[in-house]
């Protein structure tokens, strides 16, 4: 693949409610999270796919493939406390993607070139796995505020195949991203809690 700097600023906010009243340290009695669910992203995603000559074409995966720039991804998060101020995160979320459209340029991808008015399969999977570590700086007893410091790792690849012949060009790469970022929760009452976490990575 050309070189890219790609820098995502993931934010997410959530919140919740408890069942029954939570104990007044229950954020430190709170050891060991895991959560499913759901969140919406919002993308403009280019990439470029250089033949073995060293010539490919930009192409923007939305506009140019057809590909959805806004829909729900799927996330699995959890943690584990291991002191009052120290704790271990992790994260998987799938971000992948297909589409099917009649393409309005001439697309240089890898070693293939899709003619203009070519009907074009692309499929996007893009995987991510994140380990990092969190520690609260600032600890209440209706809330804490901590930093992030960690690691990324995307399991990406594109591939786009021409729906009459069925030749297909496949890029792809597996690469670690450092993370940084801020997480915190306050407790709105005993029974209502709000938790946000903001993180930034990159790759180049």
């Amino acid at each position: 693949m050309v070189t890219r700097t790609l820098y995502i600023v993931l934010l997410i906010a959530s919140l919740s409610y408890l069942a029954a009243p939570a104990a007044a340290d229950s954020l430190e009695d709170d050891r060991f999270s895991l959560s499913l669910g759901v969140f919406f992203t919002d993308r403009d995603t280019e990439a470029r796919f250089d033949s073995s000559l060293g010539d490919g074409t930009d192409t923007d995966l939305e506009t140019d493939l057809g590909l959805d720039s806004s829909d729900s991804v799927f996330r699995v998060d959890g943690y584990f406390r291991f002191s009052e101020r120290h704790r271990a995160d992790f994260s998987v979320f799938d971000l992948s993607r297909n589409a099917s459209i009649q393409i309005v340029k001439d697309i240089q991808w890898g070693d293939t070139l899709y003619a203009i008015d070519t009907v074009v399969k692309t499929e996007n999977d893009l995987s991510i796995y994140k380990a990092a570590y969190t520690y609260s700086f600032l600890n209440r007893e209706d809330g804490y505020l901590g930093a992030t410091f960690g690691i990324y790792v995307a399991d990406w690849k594109t591939s786009l195949q021409e729906e009459n012949t069925g030749s297909a060009e496949v890029g792809e790469l597996t690469a670690p991203l450092p993370v940084i970022g801020l997480r915190g929760e306050y407790a709105l009452s005993d029974r209502w809690s709000f938790r946000a976490s903001g993180e930034f990575f990159f790759i180049e």
